[in-house]
């Protein structure tokens, strides 16, 4: 955690979360590949995505960043995203 918070700090003294967005969808990329059974109950359209609370980032993109195409495909059908 104290890692994080020094990381955040620098990212604001830069005035840039460019690097932290980066980051955040390797992580989100990671865990959707991350085999789930038997750790948690997912359904098929469990998604990980990062996100951006600045509204810097385009959600869009974020969601593709990390999220197969073929899922984002059917959740589009769905009315889900």
């Amino acid at each position: 955690r104290d890692r994080c918070e020094l990381y955040q700090r620098f990212l604001e003294a830069k005035r840039s979360n460019d690097k932290g967005i980066a980051l955040c969808k390797r992580i989100a990329t990671r865990l959707m590949q991350h085999d789930w059974s038997g750790i948690l109950d997912t359904t098929d359209d469990f998604i990980v995505r990062a996100d951006d609370l600045d509204g810097e980032a385009d959600p869009r993109r974020l969601l593709k960043a990390s999220v197969p195409k073929e899922l984002v495909q059917r959740l589009r059908k769905a009315g889900l995203v």
